[in-house]
Formats: structure tokens, C-alpha cells, sequence
């Protein structure tokens, strides 16, 4: 790696690695600002954490990767840079099986309390929750940052990165872990946008009808129930247990409330709601 592009690296990495611990920090900040009375905040704490801390953990690990195998220092030869590392890999682990999780069902929850004025059960512990996990995360980015200022020099005696092989082989990885994320948000990104299709319920003679449809290779199942001329009730009958189809479940109150399926889908499980949505029109494009 050339002088020039050393640095180059090194600025990048350094710049988002402090633009993440400004998007846990300011995510902290909403989570804690935010309550089932006023939950705006939870909506913005949702959307800055899903589309900043994520991909900038994605940069980091990949500059940090790139910068690593390309410099003096090593993957592994010094025991600070195996540490480092180790705390990025949980990081990097971490938002998406647990932070983002909890972030999305408070968006969710302050999503339907937004249009309904009601909210759902364990608000409070979630946001309790959000809180720890993401102080949590900024300790260990903290923590990372005095080691990487610190390097303290013991060597690992570990070489194994030198071999011909591996430099080119972590850097494909790498580069088609990224690759994969950024097609499979692509993918999801476009099963929200999928159209409805349109009904007029005015036309529709009253009663219920059902849908199966096949969302993103799981299947979903819904009966709605119509009377003068408005959604009376929305029932899911099948869909895949998790934790995004739950609170995706949640826009069957939405629709419920407005009568109809011209609702938002719910910040947070976006896609799961639009599947639901989806289904509940074919039911009534079908009759």
C-alpha cells in the first residue's frame, strides 16, 4: 500500500469510525428524549441507527480489514490489533441480531401510537432495553478507540496473514459480504414499493374473504372482513414466527382504525407490513 493511499484508509476509517459513535451517542440521546406520550423520537432513533451505524460499522470493518493486512501492523501480529478486532466482529454481530431489533420495534410501537394514539404493551421495557444495548455499544467503541490510540506493541507471534493466499481471499470476502448486503436492502427495498392492488370496498358486498400469498419465499395469510363498505376487522392467519412478522402484525390496527388498506406501512417492520397490506388487497381484488 502506497503512502498516499495509507492515509487515505486511515482518514476514512478514522472519520467513520467517529460518525458511528455520533450516531450511538445521538440514537441514545432520542431513545432517552422519547416516551409512549411523545414518541416522535423513537421514529428518528429508528432511522438514524438503521441507516448510519449499520453501514458505518460495514466501512470500518472493511477499511480496518483493508488497512490491517496492508501495513506493518498486521490482522493478528499484535495482540491490540486481535483485540480490535475482536470487538469489531461483536459490534458488527451485535446491530443487526440485537441492537436493530430493538430500535425497529420502538419505531414500530411509536408508529402505531402516532396514528392511533394507542400504543403496545412493553414500551417502557424496550426502551430500557434500547438504552443499555446501545450504551453498551458506545462503551466498546470508546474502548476501542483508547486501544487503537494506546497500541500497546506485545506480539502475538502469529503470521499466518503473510501467506500469499489469505490477503486476497479475506479482501473477496469481504468485498462480497458488502455486495450481499447491499443486493438483499436493494431486494427489501423494493417489496415495500410493490403497488396495491386498487379496490373499490364501496362495490363489495359485505362478509370476508381470504388470501394466501407467497412474500419473499415465506407465506402469508389473512381474512378481511367488510361492512358498509369499510374494513371491519383484519386477521393474519399464517405467517412466519420472528420478530419483524410481529410487529408487522401491527398495521392490522392501523387498518382497522382508518377502515381501509391506504395506511403507512410501520417504520420498523416495513417490509413484513407490506406483506400483510399486499395480502389483505388480493382478499379483495379476488371477490
Amino acid at each position: 500500500m502506497g503512502r498516499s493511499t495509507r492515509k487515505a484508509v486511515r482518514f476514512l476509517h478514522l472519520a467513520v469510525n467517529g460518525a458511528w459513535l455520533g450516531t450511538v451517542l445521538s440514537t441514545l440521546v432520542l431513545v432517552a428524549a422519547g416516551s409512549p406520550e411523545a414518541p416522535a423520537p423513537y421514529l428518528a432513533a429508528f432511522w438514524l441507527h438503521d441507516n448510519l451505524a449499520v453501514w458505518a460499522a460495514a466501512v470500518v470493518l472493511f477499511t480496518g480489514l483493508y488497512f490491517s493486512l496492508y501495513t506493518p501492523w498486521g490482522l493478528v501480529k499484535k495482540w491490540w490489533v486481535a483485540a480490535k478486532w475482536l470487538g469489531l466482529a461483536v459490534l458488527g454481530l451485535g446491530l443487526p441480531f440485537a441492537v436493530a431489533p430493538v430500535t425497529s420495534a420502538l419505531a414500530a410501537h411509536a408508529d402505531l401510537a402516532l396514528a392511533t394514539g394507542r400504543h403496545g404493551a412493553g414500551l417502557a421495557a424496550l426502551e430500557r432495553r434500547a438504552l443499555l444495548l446501545l450504551a453498551a455499544e458506545g462503551v466498546v467503541l470508546v474502548l476501542l478507540f483508547i486501544v487503537s490510540t494506546w497500541r500497546p506493541g506485545r506480539d502475538t507471534g502469529l503470521r499466518w496473514e503473510e501467506r500469499r493466499f489469505v490477503r486476497p481471499a479475506l479482501i473477496a470476502t469481504a468485498v462480497v459480504v458488502v455486495a450481499a448486503s447491499a443486493l438483499g436492502s436493494a431486494a427489501l427495498e423494493r417489496a415495500r414499493r410493490t403497488p396495491l392492488p386498487r379496490v373499490a370496498l364501496a362495490g363489495l358486498a359485505e362478509g370476508s374473504r381470504e388470501a394466501r400469498i407467497d412474500w419473499l419465499g415465506v407465506e402469508i395469510a389473512v381474512r378481511v372482513e367488510l361492512a358498509e363498505g369499510r374494513i371491519r376487522r383484519l386477521r393474519i392467519l399464517e405467517m412466519p414466527a420472528g420478530h419483524y412478522p410481529a410487529l408487522g402484525a401491527l398495521v392490522v390496527e392501523k387498518v382497522e382504525a382508518a377502515g381501509d388498506l391506504e395506511v403507512d406501512g410501520v417504520s420498523g417492520a416495513t417490509t413484513s407490513a407490506r406483506g400483510v397490506l399486499v395480502a389483505a388487497a388480493e382478499a379483495l381484488a379476488a371477490h
